[in-house]
């Protein structure tokens, strides 16, 4: 009986957050049908790409809400302290690029949420390198991009 009810409220939570990917889908398309812009970025435009996310996340949530299937029960207290310690250390870092340069926060990052997920301190510092200067490498030379640059030039 109670495995009967753990699948009930499995259910329960699934389209409980089915239902969120829907407010968030229409929150997107919403936020997208604002941009601002005076000339198209390429040939269908630069809203193309977030109506057409907005769009699939929308289709997807409404077949998830359909069939649920299973839901991982909420986390417990480490895993929500790691979760508002990734969303915190994500903010940070995001508000001190411009100053301290993308390949800095990055590794910053990557090297907080592997320490909050129980890395040891020297393999947190060297993951965190190694995935700043990976994703330095792909959104910089590989695709074109401009990242900015810390004090030190980097």
């Amino acid at each position: 009986m109670s495995e009967h009810r753990s699948d009930a409220g499995a259910t329960r939570r699934g389209r409980v957050m089915a239902g969120a990917l829907l407010v968030g889908a229409l929150l997107l398309a919403f936020a997208t049908s604002h941009i601002d812009y005076k000339f198209s970025s390429d040939p269908l435009g630069p809203r193309f790409a977030p109506y057409l996310l907005a769009l699939l996340l929308a289709l997807t949530s409404l077949w998830y809400f359909a069939t649920p299937g299973g839901a991982e029960a909420p986390p417990d207290a480490q895993g929500v302290k790691n979760l508002l310690g990734f969303m915190a250390l994500s903010v940070i870092c995001v508000a001190l690029m411009p100053t301290l340069g993308f390949i800095t926060t990055m590794a910053v990052l990557a090297a907080g949420v592997a320490f909050m997920f129980n890395a040891t301190p020297l393999m947190a510092i060297v993951t965190g390198v190694a995935q700043s200067m990976l994703w330095w490498w792909v959104f910089g030379p590989l695709i074109g991009g401009t990242l900015p640059k810390g004090p030190l030039g980097f």
